[in-house]
């Protein structure tokens, strides 16, 4: 006896927090064929981020005091792992690396930046993702110091790599993946404004 089982294809959708906001199964049955299906949902489905690295130099003419600072209001408390190192010219320079393996954290410093940068973001998402399924930004370290998050381009930055689970792990399922959660967050300020005013 064989057993011919339709095509079936399953989108998931997950909100900012992880929650799932959008099931949708599509069942292409031949006559007579009968077919049930168990969606589960298992924790690790938590959304589409995996974690986020971040990394930070302090210079010889920095405070790394400050430094620290500016990676704390980045990424709020996290452990700062240190390697100290010479540049080229042996002047001294310390890194500062540090991780966020929560997987639910990642939308919340991502909410933290604003409308202009998250479309920006949007823009140049091309530029910002790699066949690993990362994405890419950096952060301007002095106003991180001052509790601001804001992107840049220079080299005085806060470099954060943030982790996307695609599944399929390919880049562009990746790109989409973080198109719905940035035009999501965009969407819902809109609504706050409306509420507003």
């Amino acid at each position: 006896m064989s057993y011919d089982f339709p095509p079936i294809k399953i989108d998931l959708a997950t909100g900012p927090g992880g929650e799932i906001i959008r099931r949708r199964a599509l069942l292409i049955r031949r006559p007579g064929a009968r077919l049930d299906i168990a969606l589960t949902i298992h924790p690790w489905m938590k959304g589409p981020f995996r974690g986020l690295y971040a990394r930070a130099f302090a210079h010889a003419t920095e405070d790394l005091e400050k430094v620290k600072t500016a990676m704390e209001n980045a990424l709020g408390p996290q452990e700062l792992k240190i390697l100290k190192t010479e540049g080229v010219h042996g002047n001294p320079i310390v890194i500062l690396e540090a991780e966020i393996s929560d997987p639910q954290e990642v939308p919340r410093f991502l909410s933290r930046l604003s409308r202009e940068d998250l479309e920006t973001i949007l823009r140049t998402l091309d530029n910002r993702v790699d066949e690993g399924c990362n994405l890419f930004i950096k952060l301007d370290k002095q106003s991180a110091f001052g509790g601001l998050l804001r992107l840049d381009q220079g080299d005085d930055v806060i470099s954060v790599r943030i982790r996307v689970a695609a599944f399929p792990a390919k880049r562009e399922v990746a790109m989409g993946l973080i198109s719905e959660v940035v035009e999501q967050y965009l969407a819902g300020r809109d609504g706050d404004i409306h509420r507003d005013s």
